[in-house]
């Protein structure tokens, strides 16, 4: 679902379905789910003509798109209202061009005067699919805490078969990863090079194609994101004209994903594209609608809470089986016991209460979630007296101990085309 802020006109605003239109028929695989994504009309300043963002929600390990959170899992954590992403298009490209849609090809192909219109949105829209580093100048994830993202991965150093990232062992989460220092000691030289460079997007067999803009020298965080967030034709051995090449000419037309980008985006967990193994697992927290009673009419204690209804709402491979993490969440007032398909949970006192599992995938892919559950001692009791006070009998807020969870937002910084 698309929102047009600002004023487009009738025949660029049809471009721009048409480039989400043909992308969801590639990446839906027949899902119907409804996800938002804002474009915004901005100024003739004259920066980039175009820039696109993710928005993720996470507080540990890597940062998915929220576009294929929603997909895989029916679901995303954004607040409401809020969208999965956003694209931000100048009313004219540049100073001496305007852009070229689709009802324009009517007159011809895109002219020396023009800028594609469909080419820059496309290129955009695969930024918010999960192309687009959060790697900084230094190495180390931009904003701190180590919240890299799934492509981030996936980079490779072919020069000296190192990853980029690496699983951190001691991190604060199953899938906490950290800056490779040791192979990349020279920060921000050791990935400011050209196509000698040699990074690449590496699915562990193959070097699907190149990383780089080889026209930055990055000196900021932004800039070194966004290095490491593009396919450098000019890098590539069998001349691909990558959609995600960085920059576009004027006249220049870029409107066919390429082979080596729709195995990117498969590997990046688009399971409907085809062609590739995805490891990718996602976890979504859980809120228990059934409360634990403790005594009187309805008690309940312990609660059976199947492994069916936790991956409900998460992507895995076949076979998952959710394991009970320990020491996670706020449980001092519940006991969970792992039996035949599914947690056992006692509850001890009255509250708000939480716990943690894990599932895991293939190459060592691991994501956590949270589960949430309410203990109260008695069950709600609605049969008032009398029946017709025209009031309804909700009980007592007894022993409720309220407990809080933080959300962290984390904008995927612009990657201007």
């Amino acid at each position: 679902m698309l929102n047009f802020i600002g004023s487009f006109p009738a025949d660029e605003e049809e471009t721009i379905c048409a480039v989400f239109g043909d992308l969801s028929g590639i990446i839906s695989g027949g899902a119907s789910v409804s996800i938002p994504v804002n474009i915004i009309r901005e100024p003739n300043t004259y920066g980039a003509p175009a820039a696109g963002s993710d928005l993720f929600v996470v507080d540990c390990g890597l940062l998915h798109s929220s576009i294929l959170q929603t997909l895989l899992t029916g679901q995303n954590n954004l607040p409401a209202g809020v969208g999965a992403g956003v694209v931000h298009i100048r009313t004219n490209p540049t100073s001496t061009a305007t852009w070229h849609s689709l009802q324009d090809d009517l007159n011809g192909p895109t002219g020396p005067n023009e800028v594609d219109l469909y080419s820059v949105v496309l290129h955009e829209a695969l930024h918010l699919l999960g192309f687009a580093s959060r790697i900084g100048l230094g190495g180390d994830a931009i904003g701190g805490g180590d919240l890299f993202s799934d492509w981030d991965r996936f980079l490779y150093s072919m020069n000296i078969n190192r990853p980029l990232i690496m699983p951190n062992p001691l991190g604060p989460c199953c899938n906490s990863h950290k800056f490779n220092h040791t192979a990349f000691p020279n920060m921000p030289q050791d990935l400011s090079g050209g196509c000698s460079m040699n990074i690449a997007f590496f699915d562990g067999t193959t070097a699907i194609a190149p990383v780089n803009n080889i026209n930055l020298t990055p000196s900021s965080d932004f800039e070194m994101a966004n290095k490491l967030s593009h396919l450098d034709k000019n890098c590539s051995a069998s001349g691909e004209n990558f959609v995600m090449h960085p920059g576009i000419a004027q006249g220049e037309e870029r409107r066919h994903i390429t082979d080596p980008e729709l195995a990117i985006l498969c590997n990046l967990g688009y399971n409907a594209v085809g062609g590739c193994t995805s490891c990718l697992v996602l976890a979504t927290d859980d809120n228990i609608q059934s409360p634990i009673i403790l005594t009187g009419p309805g008690a309940n204690n312990p609660l059976f809470i199947p492994f069916s209804t936790l991956l409900a709402n998460d992507a895995y491979p076949a076979g998952t089986i959710p394991v009970y993490l320990s020491g996670c969440g706020f449980d001092a007032g519940i006991q969970v016991t792992p039996v035949a398909g599914g947690f056992n949970v006692t509850g001890l006192t009255p509250g708000i209460w939480s716990f943690c599992y894990t599932i895991s995938g293939c190459a060592g892919a691991c994501e956590e979630a949270t589960v949430t559950i309410v203990v109260q001692n008695t069950g709600i009791d609605t049969d008032c007296e009398p029946l017709d006070c025209n009031l309804l009998c909700f009980g007592t807020f007894e022993g409720l101990s309220p407990r809080g969870a933080v959300i962290t937002l984390n904008w995927g910084f612009p990657i201007s085309i």
